[in-house]
């Protein structure tokens, strides 16, 4: 509905948010990855056109879609060059200065290990992320995060029996224990 109600009245950049948001809500929540994938393609020359900074996480949203689909896609491409990877994206947020693309970017790099049971790789990710300052800041997604990493954290600790998973696992439940306070009912 956002997407619409901005394209109608010209704010382009909040509606290609809006429409990257959904899709990326639908990957986290399940929908049909061909779906997604469809839609992300679709849509990402538009995005392209009106909010760069919008290509540039859906490109990062299709990485997995297509990583998780074992399809082979160029998301890159659309960038004719100038980004050939997420080191790529990562180096250009940076240097303008977009917290929020960085942030993107390495929670790309956690749920491609998570999903492809790499696990030693997505515990480095987290890391990575929580490293991160903008990662002080509570959003939408670090409920998904922060349940991917006690799930990361309890199969860690089931593994190699390390208190340290443990003491993270369990810190992660009480930490979206008390976000779910505040959600709505």
């Amino acid at each position: 509905e956002t997407y619409r109600l901005g394209m109608k009245v010209g704010d382009f950049t909040m509606s290609m948010y809006a429409l990257g948001l959904s899709l990326r809500y639908a990957l986290l929540e399940g929908e049909n990855l061909s779906l997604i994938s469809r839609s992300l393609k679709e849509n990402l020359k538009k995005m392209m056109k009106y909010s760069t900074v919008c290509a540039k996480l859906a490109v990062l949203d299709l990485i997995i879609v297509d990583e998780l689909r074992g399809a082979e896609s160029e998301p890159f491409a659309i960038f004719q060059g100038q980004l050939t990877n997420d080191s790529d994206l990562i180096n250009d947020a940076i240097a303008s200065s977009n917290a929020n693309n960085v942030e993107c970017a390495h929670f790309r790099r956690f749920y491609s290990a998570f999903w492809r049971a790499d696990y030693i790789q997505a515990e480095a990710s987290s890391q990575v992320l929580l490293s991160l300052p903008s990662s002080k800041r509570p959003k939408l997604i670090s409920i998904y995060f922060y349940f991917f990493r006690g799930l990361l954290a309890f199969r860690r600790y089931r593994e190699n029996n390390s208190e340290e998973q443990l003491r993270i696992g369990i810190e992660t439940i009480c930490k979206l224990e008390f976000w779910s306070q505040y959600a709505p009912s």
